[in-house]
């Protein structure tokens, strides 16, 4: 993971009303840098009394295996301050630089955040985030452009420059389903 997300963005949405607050620009955004080693975030949905803050996080790659589904998933676990907050399945397109993280729970992964892979840093980051760490002390790049505090009214400002690295693009469906015998279940037709 630290190869396809060191040196980007990803900058993505929670879309919990459909097409966002104003019926029409996506959802609020949310922001999260890779240096290689942590991942600083500015997140935040106003829309649902949660305001905008910053975090720190450091992360890795892992391959977790389930018991219960005898299965194995390539998943990111985030720590803060040495103990383990959370792991995330993430499926990255090379072809637009898109992604997408799930959370597990109750058996089930959840598409929690949708947005893209981009090179700099949108420019509403510290509007939304006045405390996150300056682009220079990340040695990032700003893209002025991205202005925007809705995700799809940001992408039409500026689409960004997208990470595009194939090798690291999984051709694996999302969900693999097994029956009781670990037998792999084919989609109906």
């Amino acid at each position: 993971m630290k190869p396809l997300l060191s040196g980007s963005a990803f900058v993505s949405h929670n879309d919990y009303d459909g097409l966002g607050r104003d019926n029409r620009g996506g959802g609020e955004i949310a922001v999260y840098w890779h240096d290689g080693n942590d991942t600083y975030s500015c997140e935040g949905t106003p829309s649902k009394n949660l305001p905008y803050g910053t975090g720190k996080w450091s992360y890795q790659g892992i391959t977790f295996k389930s018991k219960y589904l005898k299965a194995t998933f390539p998943l990111v676990e985030f720590y803060r301050d040495g103990k383990k907050t959370g792991r995330d399945l993430i499926r990255y397109d090379a072809s637009t630089g898109a992604m997408t993280n799930y959370w597990y729970e109750k058996l089930f992964y959840w598409e929690m955040r949708t947005g893209h892979l981009q090179t700099e840093l949108p420019a509403v980051t510290w509007d939304l985030c006045p405390d996150f760490p300056s682009a220079k002390s990340l040695g990032a790049q700003v893209n002025k452009k991205q202005t925007a505090k809705f995700y799809l009214d940001l992408v039409r400002q500026d689409p960004g420059k997208r990470v595009r690295k194939p090798e690291f693009e999984s051709k694996e469906p999302t969900v693999v389903w097994l029956d009781r015998f670990g037998k792999e279940l084919k989609p109906r037709k």
